[in-house]
């Protein structure tokens, strides 16, 4: 009874993200769906009814709360022709009816084909700011790209501007190659992304190329992302791409490259586990990561953290190895690739003057080899070499490898010191049992069981002043 009847800005609810309307129950999605559209083409009924039309079309758009649904609804209202007026839509200053313009024109054309991005197209030049914002709202398949071809301008402003996220699988390999060609290698790892997540048989015979998918990743690496813009999915893009290059089989030596140079991108969702596998039996690559980080015993100091962009990275990528030399594909430790690679890391970190710091990372790769069969930490071809090889930086290495691989951890209020004193026994356990013939590695299990006391005396001590406090 008391809505206005000349005022059609009343319509402008129905754009909402989620109008209430009567009779229609949210929950019911399909029924919800068809009513909610039935009551848009309603009102733009009424709206085109008048010879004011869209005058108050961009009332109601002004008003909406999404004006995008406006341009959706439009989109697929036969009775008019709406290009002339969303191009002064696009030029327009207001936000509202520029989003509502953009939503038609991806919509538009994606049911209807072409046809208007060509008769845009002839109507002036892509520096004015309506086709400049037309040609970027263009749907990102093929069939727009032959138009596109015939007004230069208006497709190197595409190809270097246009957002992409979806492609058909079709034209991936295509679309790729020209986002390539633009220096555009995060948004060709978009693209390929999804078009590489779970495809259905048919779409399998249209996916990129193992070759073509490393281009586009050593290619983004050189580029600046903020170009095409990270996203939250960015890392779960390339994650998805190196997933893909593994299961097709590309060198290791070519992953772990890869791997190495995303490994801050990645390092809390994928395990770089190509690279892992190089470090582990490669020890030259070991080696050239701690003289990029560390400096040599005698060596004068760098003048800038600068002079090297790769010495933080290095340090990022040993500080996040979990790995040890030797370590298998299931996980077990090759004792003879083990001896090797220490002995070769050993000997190529002292003709470079980093023997003690070698030493020490060494002995903290051993915090992450697999307790042996007699159910001691470490197994006996670690305790061989801690011998062995007598470095008491190697044996701290070791020490501090170990304390740091605990992680993070989790306590009631008052408990104290309890889960300490439970690892100190242990650890004091493992050193008996292994010190008549490894008494090095014993002095190292004694070394931990005391460093956990000294925590499970500070744990009791925070919990008894949490309890006064109280």
């Amino acid at each position: 009874m008391l809505q206005p009847a000349d005022d059609l800005r009343r319509f402008a609810y129905l754009f909402n993200r989620h109008p209430d309307l009567s009779g229609a129950d949210l929950n019911d999605y399909e029924h919800y769906r068809k009513a909610l559209e039935a009551k848009r083409r309603e009102a733009l009924d009424v709206l085109f009814a008048r010879p004011d039309a869209w005058e108050q079309l961009g009332a109601v758009a002004a008003r909406a709360e999404a004006p995008t649904q406006v341009g959706w609804t439009l989109s697929t209202y036969d009775p008019i022709d709406a290009l002339d007026t969303m191009l002064e839509w696009l030029a327009s200053d207001s936000t509202a009816l520029q989003e509502t313009a953009a939503t038609w024109v991806r919509s538009h054309l994606a049911v209807d084909g072409p046809a208007d991005l060509r008769r845009a197209l002839e109507r002036g030049d892509v520096a004015s700011e309506a086709l400049r914002r037309f040609v970027l709202n263009v749907p990102t398949e093929s069939r727009f790209w032959e138009i596109l071809r015939e007004f230069p301008a208006a497709e190197d402003l595409f190809w270097s501007e246009a957002h992409f996220e979806v492609v058909p699988h079709e034209d991936l390999t295509r679309a790729i190659d020209l986002l390539l060609e633009r220096a555009r290698a995060w948004s060709a790892i978009a693209i390929a992304s999804h078009g590489i997540f779970n495809p259905t048989a048919d779409q399998k015979k249209h996916l990129p190329s193992a070759t073509l998918v490393l281009s586009v990743l050593r290619a983004a690496i050189t580029q600046d992302p903020g170009r095409a813009g990270m996203s939250q999915m960015t890392d779960h893009d390339v994650g998805t791409l190196l997933d893909y290059l593994a299961a097709a089989d590309v060198p290791v030596a070519d992953l772990a490259s890869l791997e190495f140079g995303y490994l801050r991108l990645l390092q809390h969702n994928r395990e770089p586990r190509a690279l892992n596998r190089a470090l582990a039996s490669d020890p030259a690559l070991f080696v050239d990561l701690v003289q990029r980080t560390f400096l040599g015993t005698n060596e004068p100091q760098r003048q800038s953290k600068s002079a090297d962009p790769l010495t933080e990275h290095a340090w990022w990528v040993l500080r996040g190895w979990h790995g040890f030399p030797g370590r298998q594909e299931d996980g077990t430790l090759d004792q003879a690739a083990m001896q090797a690679w220490v002995k070769q890391a050993r000997l190529q970190l002292s003709d470079l003057d980093r023997a003690d710091i070698g030493d020490e990372l060494i002995g903290q790769t051993f915090a992450h080899a697999p307790v042996d069969a007699d159910g001691i930490w470490p197994p006996v071809p670690v305790r061989d070499l801690i011998e062995s090889i007598g470095s008491r930086n190697l044996e701290n290495g070791a020490i501090t490898g170990r304390l740091n691989s605990r992680g993070v951890t989790w306590r009631g209020v008052y408990d104290g010191g309890s889960q300490e004193r439970t690892l100190a026994e242990q650890y004091k356990q493992w050193s008996l049992g292994v010190q008549v013939h490894w008494p090095r590695t014993a002095r190292i299990l004694r070394a931990i069981a005391e460093s956990y006391e000294r925590d499970a005396v500070r744990e009791d001590e925070r919990a008894q002043l949490d309890q006064d406090l109280d």
